[in-house]
C-alpha cells in the first residue's frame, strides 16, 4: 500500500467506513443505544472539540444540540472524519 506504515498495516480494516465493518456496526450501535439527553450531550461534545462553541459556550451548544436532535446522529458523527479526535478535544 504505497504512502502507508508497515508498523499500522494491521489495522486498516479498522479504518473501513464501509456499513459492514463491525467496528462501525459496534460504534452505531452504542450511539444508538444513549439516550435522548446523552445524544444531545455527544453532539454538543463534538462541537466543542471541534471548535464551533468555546466550552464556556456549553450552555449554546447543548441548546443547539437539542435543537438539532433528529434521531440520525449516529449517521452523522460516523461521517465525521476525526470524530474520535473532537471527542478527546471536547473533554479536555
Amino acid at each position: 500500500n504505497p504512502g502507508s506504515n508497515a508498523s499500522d498495516d494491521g489495522d486498516i480494516d479498522i479504518l473501513d467506513a464501509s456499513v459492514d465493518n463491525p467496528t462501525r456496526k459496534e460504534l452505531v450501535a452504542a450511539i444508538r443505544s444513549l439516550n435522548e439527553d446523552e445524544k444531545v450531550e455527544l453532539l454538543a461534545l463534538v462541537w466543542v472539540g471541534r471548535g464551533d462553541f468555546s466550552a464556556e459556550e456549553w450552555d449554546d451548544a447543548l441548546a443547539t444540540a437539542s435543537d438539532r436532535h433528529n434521531g440520525r446522529e449516529a449517521k452523522y458523527l460516523l461521517g465525521i472524519p476525526l470524530l474520535g479526535d473532537y471527542i478527546e478535544e471536547g473533554l479536555e
